[in-house]
């Protein structure tokens, strides 16, 4: 599975978490073309303390902004 499959994966999975557990609904399809969005779906799914969320933030940082990146704004 490539890279973009991988996160269109996850991203999806993401979204079904944030709605179930946040009440949040996000748009898939800009968080894989969007950094600045990216980091703040990031940011918000982190605020929720859900372990599952957790691992699917970190998998996604890690595909979209290197590994060990955070969800924080660009310099």
């Amino acid at each position: 599975m490539s890279d973009a499959e991988q996160l269109t994966s996850l991203a999806t999975h993401l979204y079904v978490r944030l709605r179930r557990d946040g009440g949040r609904v996000i748009d898939v399809i800009w968080l894989m073309k969007n950094q600045e969005y990216a980091r703040e779906v990031l940011k918000l799914a982190r605020s929720i303390p859900e372990p599952e969320l957790e691992k699917l933030t970190d998998r996604i940082e890690e595909l979209m902004f290197g590994k060990g990146a955070a969800a924080r704004p660009a310099p």
